[in-house]
């Protein structure tokens, strides 16, 4: 992946550029049918099987799981070669752009970092007289030759080598064909500039004879002009339409903000090498350009499922590493440079605040099946990692607390990790690191409509005193949950286990020596907990679903009656002793038309401020006129609401919220400063919230939709952003939310930087709208 925008390493690009041509990479449509989009967090597996326990009736995943890799794509690489060219012309860029990119791959001998990006590569005098320039355009590159006074424009000769075949179709473009797919150069324009105008001048491509994969060359043949007059032939060649991730599904997961409002995300997204690199990002506080990309992995897929920032810059990043050491994954200082084995180890990455070096990076794992769901950073860059844990204690670096016994199953894992973790042992590097958990699964293994077994995890957070708090969701009872031995004298908002799958809440104490309180939350339908957010007072908030539809123990509000379909979200608020919900209800519509039961909402991520405002974030499809939008950002429902999986994909949007601190009015619509959609004709869905100190809601997530209909409906035209072309079948994306509590506003138009930008205004819809969007 990469900006618009052009740099030296451009492997991701697939567009490279030599003193005697460009070489292109095509790349087919997957062999066989594309994943679905994921509905969750976590990963898709295979290699598990459910079996249940004769001797306690529990049941468990057993097996050895293994991360679904994408379908591969054929690729081929084709040449365009500079027939007759000076050998001393070489590719030079120009217009520099603000985006540094780096590479953190292999040893850090190999590292690419700092890369500077432009906007255009020129290669001059390539022919005598005749310079050629290549433009990073809106998410494409438009090739240019500019023929100087007297030059001949007959110089230009070109080939394509290891094309199948090259042809001008009846509307005048040049197809280029190759043995996975065919791409097209449009009809040339050729125009001679002067007196400020622009004189037309006829153009077309005239092919010569070649051989197929040998070369076959073309030109130009152009209408009679004034040779004293400069000659501009533009074809606009379409080489490759989206830069960030590529074209294939690329996830956005993680996100954080800064105190100067400087967004930072993360996610995967598929390499030509096969397999996934984790990504993080740099946005600028105005939402038009990218500060830095950073890719983190080796030649296995790594991902980035959260990502956070401390007081002077530095991004840190949790998520999922395959790849060893000897497989290329970049290992520096800690807190473990050794792959544990057992498919996937927790990654877990310190960026510095330039996005141009790892100040550390490595492992967290055990023999077993790991990996990291959440991170959050304190200002002085201690780290506090949530996840997944299907290591024991015995290769797990489990020590101190909450709970040091692997207690089955999957468990979950909650860990502080200290600033600067450089001892040779990795437990020394961790604060204290454990165990949550009973006899069986507590984190979420659910199978998927595409077959697939997903794993996910809930979320952490942690307030001023260093206490940490995390959600999740578990099928164990009460008689083992949540540290192997059941509740005993534990402060409990519900210490009774409500059958299948619970969401559960817990609090750590500071020194990680054991749980504050622990309780479950939920019915007897499937209930699963996400999110995490923490008030000034320690009250802590987490988001969900439900399809406990009767038993689901709702309180107070902000909604006291399920609305129908599979599922509501909920959101749900721990008293700061946690022996009480202040409140728990639903969040969601009810399906009108034809879905009958296929209509869901989930909320899966949440973030708190100190007011005691809870920011839940989901997705919803089905149920999209009655859904409880009110104040924005968009009170219409943007995709067909119908089914989840649709023959053309997936419909549904992404959904944002504001709960009040007291939401127990009898208007539903009442208990929300806002709650509305994000997104456009196809699958939407937000994964992870940040705020930043001025009450700016940051949301990560997935988009299938187009520009033309992303963010609400009627596309990116009116909002600031650093890229508006969607590069794959699934792209991540990132909104900002404002918030106005005196009614509407209006956005200031951007300053147009040196990127591409949207400029005009925000239009205001209710209270919450989007003054900025980025998609990729």
């Amino acid at each position: 992946g990469a900006p618009a925008a052009f740099y030296a390493d451009s492997r991701d690009l697939r567009f490279a550029f030599g003193a005697r041509g460009v070489a292109i990479t095509v790349i087919g449509p997957p062999e066989g049918p594309p994943p679905p989009p994921r509905r969750r967090p976590g990963v898709a597996v295979t290699g598990l099987r459910e079996e249940v326990d004769p001797r306690t009736g529990v049941a468990r995943w057993v097996g050895a799981p293994r991360r679904v890799e994408p379908p591969p794509r054929p690729r081929h690489t084709v040449f365009l070669d500079f027939v007759g060219a000076s050998p001393a012309a070489r590719p030079v860029g120009r217009d520099r752009a603000p985006t540094v990119v780096s590479f953190f791959r292999g040893p850090r001998a190999e590292w690419k970092t700092a890369i500077p990006t432009y906007r255009q590569v020129a290669y001059l005098d390539l022919w005598p007289g005749i310079d050629l320039v290549y433009t990073a355009e809106a998410g494409e590159v438009k090739q240019t030759f500019v023929v100087r006074p007297g030059a001949d424009p007959d110089r230009i000769r070109l080939a394509w080598r290891g094309a199948t075949g090259v042809a001008a179709d009846a509307a005048g473009a040049l197809v280029v064909t190759t043995p996975v797919g065919s791409f097209t150069d449009a009809p040339p324009v050729a125009y001679q500039p002067s007196g400020g105008k622009r004189a037309p001048v006829a153009a077309a491509y005239a092919v010569g004879p070649g051989a197929p994969r040998a070369s076959i060359p073309y030109a130009f043949t152009l209408a009679p002009h004034d040779p004293a007059l400069p000659l501009v032939i533009d074809p606009a060649i379409f080489v490759y339409g989206g830069f960030f991730g590529g074209p294939d599904a690329n996830r956005g997961l993680g996100i954080a903000v800064d105190d100067a409002g400087s967004a930072y995300f993360c996610g995967e997204t598929n390499t030509d090498r096969g397999g996934r690199d984790a990504y993080a990002v740099k946005v600028s506080a105005d939402g038009t350009r990218y500060d830095y990309i950073a890719y983190v992995g080796g030649r296995a897929s790594d991902t980035c499922f959260d990502i956070g920032v401390d007081a002077a810059g530095n991004a840190y990043l949790t998520g999922v590493a395959a790849s060893s050491v000897a497989a290329g994954f970049p290992a520096t200082v800690g807190p473990d440079l050794t792959h544990n084995g057992g498919g996937d180890d927790t990654l877990v990455v310190k960026l510095d605040p330039t996005g141009t070096d790892l100040v550390y990076a490595g492992y967290l794992g055990g023999s077993g099946f790991d990996f990291g769901e959440g991170i959050r950073v304190a200002a002085d860059g201690t780290a506090y990692l949530s996840g997944i844990a299907g290591s024991s204690q015995t290769t797990f670096p489990a020590t101190v607390g909450p709970d040091v016994t692997h207690n089955g199953g999957y468990d979950a894992y909650v860990c502080k990790l200290r600033p600067v973790p450089d001892a040779p042992d990795p437990e020394d590097n961790y604060a204290w690191c454990g165990y949550v958990g009973g006899s069986a699964e507590d984190v979420g293994v659910f199978r998927d409509n595409d077959g697939s077994v997903g794993i996910t995890a809930g979320h952490l957070a942690f307030d001023a005193a260093g206490n940490v708090y995390a959600s999740g969701m578990t099928r164990s009872p009460g008689t083992s949950f949540p540290d192997g031995d059941g509740f005993g004298a534990l402060t409990s908002a519900d210490n009774t286990h409500n059958g299948g799958w619970d969401a559960w809440a817990v609090k750590v104490k500071a020194d990680g020596s054991g749980l504050a309180y622990a309780g479950y939350l939920g019915g007897s339908g499937q209930d699963e907990g996400y999110g995490a957010g923490v008030d000034a007072a320690g009250a802590f908030y987490f988001t969900g679903g439900t399809q406990s539809r009767t038993s689901f123990p709702a309180v107070v509000g902000p909604d006291l009656t399920f609305n129908g379909g599979i599922s509501d979200g909920f959101v749900a608020k721990v008293a700061p002793d946690g022996s009480r919900y202040v409140y728990a209800g639903f969040i969601g519509g009810e399906c009108t038309g034809d879905c009958g039961p296929d209509s869901d909402e989930l909320g899966v991520g949440l973030t708190a401020d100190a007011d005691g405002h809870a920011y839940p974030i989901g997705w919803t499809y089905g149920t999209g006129t009655t859904f409880p939008a009110v104040g924005g950002p968009d009170l219409t429902p943007n995709g067909p609401h119908v089914s989840l999986f649709l023959d053309d994909g997936a419909s549904g949007d992404a959904w944002v919220g504001r709960v009040k601190p007291v939401p127990d009015a009898a208007d539903v619509l009442g208990n929300y400063d806002f709650v509305g959609f994000v997104g456009g004709d196809k699958w939407d869905a937000a994964f992870w919230a940040a705020l930043d100190p001025r009450g700016g809601l940051y949301v990560a997530g997935d988009t299938g939709s187009g520009a033309t209909t992303f963010p609400n409906g009627a596309g990116l035209g009116p909002f600031a952003s650093p890229r508006t072309t969607r590069a794959g079948a699934y792209d991540a994306f990132v909104v900002k939310v404002a918030y106005d509590a005196a009614g509407p506003t209006l956005t200031p138009e951007p300053t147009r930087g040196p990127e591409p930008t949207a400029g005009s205004t925000a239009t205001p819809v209710g209270r919450g709208f989007l003054p900025w969007s980025r998609r990729d």
